[in-house]
């Protein structure tokens, strides 16, 4: 798990640590090892980890190095108790998490950024109509399509759908953990994925699932898919990539470390799926084996996110004499989130909602802009000419002036 990994690696650097997992709230466990058991040490609930972030486990912490994973741990709902509590932490900031986690508001934000993403639309009502929806479906985009959970990762919620007679099934699904269901143009082709450390984007990866398609299965059962880095694509390839990861990650304001998945058709077209602003950071995961392509270690990747973190710390201070991280640890990964509710979702979705309504404002404002200086070009050159008519005008009156007095 994510949270292991980075508390070995801290200690190997010699950072003083203190691990805190929030869903367990004042209650902490004594013992190291039983953060990291199967087993709860004790009740969990959305109260704990607001009492916990809210209490004196943190005073005098100068960093959070998040290792959290999943839905309320990655749309900004803790990066925003942070913020209240005032601590700085590694990874992405609100916003940006928010953005991030709704695939949809991150599709509209690459269409008018130019990250190429393929197309799709979404069903909010949870009652339906399978057949128009398949109708839908075939005048977009046809079958096979993806459809899924808007904010969900990992796979979690997603179906391949192969013809009209499995659109109800894939939307039932998606709606068991989220309220939008996201339907996508199927892109047949190959799995990549670009890591972004510090504005920087690492080799491309390629992803090759022993069988079907890369779903939760295959990713975490060691030995179900098999990774290639550098991927064996045409330089061209990658360094396109490579430059439509960067700007999906600026384009969404992330920060420190992310990662940018994209399918690649048989024209070695790109379609960028999503960022992920909190990747698995274990020493075998995707980001660490990209960053070990180009000699950083897993430890040395540690200590370049946490140094990013640092660096927002000690903004305000000029003299620190030790660093003080604390390693958030919440569960094994996202399902502890998603079966166990461990995290209330504070109303950041309908501000994202709201936002998705601003951005559809600002592209009207900017179509009227264009069409007021599209009439506007087209009318410079009619005015120029009427200018210089009335100059060519007043010159031959002087002339003709100027004649009438010499006479």
């Amino acid at each position: 798990m994510s949270g292991k990994g980075i508390l070995q690696a801290l200690k190997s650097l010699q950072y003083p640590t203190v691990i805190i997992d929030p869903a367990y709230g004042l209650n902490q466990p004594k013992e190291e090892e039983q953060f990291f058991s199967e087993k709860d040490f004790a009740e969990i609930s959305n109260r704990n980890c607001i009492d916990a972030i809210n209490s004196e486990l943190l005073n005098g912490v100068d960093v959070v190095f998040s290792a959290m994973h999943g839905k309320w741990a990655e749309d900004g709902t803790i990066q925003s108790l942070l913020e209240l509590r005032g601590l700085k932490y590694t990874g992405s900031k609100v916003l940006a998490s928010a953005l991030a986690m709704d695939k949809e508001m991150s599709k509209v934000i690459f269409r008018q950024t130019g990250v190429q993403t393929a197309d799709w639309f979404t069903v909010k009502e949870r009652s339906f109509e399978p057949v128009l929806i398949a109708d839908e479906i075939k005048q977009r985009f046809g079958f096979p399509c993806i459809i899924k959970a808007n904010d969900q990762g990992s796979t979690v919620g997603l179906k391949i759908v192969q013809d009209e007679s499995e659109v109800e099934e894939g939307i039932v699904i998606a709606q068991q953990y989220s309220n939008k269901a996201l339907i996508e143009k199927y892109i047949p082709g190959r799995e990549l994925t670009v890591a972004i450390l510090l504005n920087e984007a690492l080799p491309v990866l390629e992803i090759v699932p022993k069988s079907g398609f890369y779903d939760y299965k295959h990713k975490y059962t060691s030995g179900m898919s098999e990774y290639i880095v550098p991927a064996n694509i045409p330089e061209e390839v990658a360094q396109k990539a490579q430059q439509q990861a960067l700007l999906a990650f600026h384009s969404l304001g992330c920060e420190g470390y992310s990662r940018v998945d994209f399918r690649m058709n048989a024209q070695n077209e790109l379609y960028c799926l999503e960022v992920n602003t909190l990747p698995g950071m274990t020493a075998t995961s995707l980001v660490p084996k990209a960053a070990k392509a180009v000699g950083i270690s897993f430890e040395e990747l540690i200590r370049k996110n946490n140094s990013a973190g640092t660096l927002m710390a000690t903004g305000k201070r000029k003299s620190i004499f030790y660093l003080f991280i604390v390693i958030v640890v919440i569960g094994i990964i996202f399902t502890f989130f998603n079966e166990r509710g461990v995290i209330k979702y504070f109303g950041l979705k309908s501000q994202v909602d709201s936002m998705q309504v601003e951005l559809e404002k600002v592209k009207l404002e900017n179509d009227r802009l264009k069409n007021e200086i599209d009439s506007l070009h087209k009318k410079i050159p009619a005015k120029m000419e009427q200018v210089a008519r009335e100059k060519y005008n007043m010159k031959r009156e002087g002339e003709i002036k100027i004649e009438v007095e010499e006479k």
